[in-house]
C-alpha cells in the first residue's frame, strides 16, 4: 500500500491521466474475464 501512495503523491503533482488509462485497462480486464467466465458457463 506504501508503495500505491508514493505513487499517487508523486503523480498527484501532474494531472495523472495515467491512473485513468490504467483503471480503464483495469476495469477493460475485468469485463473481459467475466465474459470469458459467461461464455465457458452459458456453453
Amino acid at each position: 500500500m506504501s508503495r500505491t501512495r508514493t505513487r499517487a503523491a508523486a503523480s498527484a503533482k501532474q494531472a495523472s491521466p495515467q491512473e485513468m488509462v490504467a483503471n480503464l485497462a483495469v476495469l477493460a480486464s475485468v469485463f473481459a474475464w467475466a465474459g470469458v467466465v459467461v461464455t465457458l458457463f452459458v456453453h
